[in-house]
């Protein structure tokens, strides 16, 4: 990824994230919630469940990782592993570029377009074994 590439990738992360998936805040999720610490994420959650989308900027793709915590230690799988356990499709329909801004914004709208469709499962009676599945197949 180029230097003007990266930056402008990095300079709209936040904002193209948090338009594609505010429709979670509606869901009753608190957030969006950013961090630095690691790499650019934003995170929404609430007490037995969330989701952490974060930039990768040595890969240059966006990783979107669900979590359940349901009194245990939390589980969490990324996104491709949440859609192929959950027998939606294969986790190669899951868009993870970010190596440009236009990269970004397609891999955003597909990724909250998937958020979408595993959501309702993930807040099921059986969304704890989901994430299970999934991380093993991750």
């Amino acid at each position: 990824m180029g230097a003007r590439s990266f930056t402008s990738v990095l300079r709209s992360f936040y904002e193209t994230v948090e338009g594609e998936l505010s429709f979670l805040i509606d869901e009753g999720m608190a957030g969006p919630r950013r961090d630095t610490e690691v790499m650019p994420t934003v995170s929404y959650a609430r007490p037995s469940l969330g989701y952490d989308i974060s930039l990768d900027v040595r890969e240059g793709k966006i990783v979107t990782t669900g979590w359940r915590n349901d009194g245990d230690l939390p589980q969490s799988a990324n996104l491709e592993a949440l859609v192929e356990a959950s027998g939606l499709a294969p986790r190669q329909r899951v868009s993870l570029s970010a190596q440009s801004r236009f990269a970004l914004t397609k891999s955003a709208a597909s990724q909250a377009s998937w958020v979408r469709r595993v959501h309702p499962l993930l807040t099921g009676d059986d969304g704890l074994d989901l994430v299970r599945r999934a991380s093993e197949i991750a």
